[in-house]
């Protein structure tokens, strides 16, 4: 196992709305605790209308970007309601699942919320935090809304799961290391007792490399799960890139 040497920057992708404030709660914690930069990304998909002319789309555009200073400024606004440090704003216009993972490299860490919907709309918001987490060649902790966030002088409870012990414990020693208390271990996240997910304050998991196969099992077992849950890739660069 590599110990991870320094976590510098933390991407941190928002809605503007309760799961996000959850999730700029955890990442203003990590950071603060690692010193480490806080970018926040939000994102919009907003379209001209096939008939607008060519003056019509210059006269959008100069709107766009000025919709954008002010969505930048509330970003800001409402990054400073949860996270107590300054943070680099990000705002683009396009679907915030690319922006994300075309971002992702640039970082160590990167967070987003879920508002925990059933059946159909899944355990994520839309399919946002899910296209980041399969995807994402950096680990991405997904933060519920209205997750208790855990606090750097309160003991909390790790649950390591999944199968790549390496790329997991890593996180976990790293974790361990901010936050006093207990490591709970549970090598197959599809047989992880339900009591161990509900007694857990955070979760690490280890995402096999054939992790497509198993999504539908770690969704299954996490859906219920009301804590933040760290992905962690079994390909995270992480240590390379942080001691370089």
């Amino acid at each position: 196992m590599s110990p991870i040497a320094k976590i510098s920057r933390v991407l941190v992708g928002v809605d503007l709305d309760e799961a996000s404030a959850s999730a700029l709660k955890m990442a203003g914690v990590l950071a603060s605790s690692w010193d480490a930069d806080i970018t926040v990304f939000h994102s919009s998909t907003p379209e001209a209308p096939a008939y607008f002319t060519a003056d019509q789309i210059e006269t959008l555009e100069a709107e766009r970007e000025q919709s954008r200073a002010g969505t930048a400024n509330q970003v800001r606004v409402f990054a400073g309601e949860h996270v107590r440090r300054a943070v680099h704003v990000v705002v683009e216009e396009g679907p915030p699942e690319d922006a994300l993972l075309r971002m992702a490299a640039g970082f160590d860490l990167i967070v987003v919320g879920t508002h925990r919907r059933h059946g159909a709309r899944r355990w994520w918001l839309g399919s946002v935090a899910e296209a980041v987490v399969r995807r994402s060649p950096r680990p991405v902790l997904v933060v519920p809304a209205g997750a208790g966030v855990p606090q750097a002088r309160r003991p909390v409870t790790i649950l390591a799961a999944g199968g790549d012990v390496d790329a997991g414990d890593a996180w976990v020693d790293v974790l361990s290391g901010r936050f006093t208390g207990t490591v709970v271990r549970s090598p197959d996240i599809d047989q992880c007792a339900p009591d161990r997910l509900e007694h857990a304050d955070l979760i690490v998991l280890s995402m096999p490399a054939d992790s497509g196969s198993h999504f539908g099992a770690m969704v299954h077992v996490l859906k219920e799960c009301v804590h933040p849950v760290l992905f962690v890739p079994s390909a995270d660069e992480t240590v390379e890139r942080s001691t370089s």
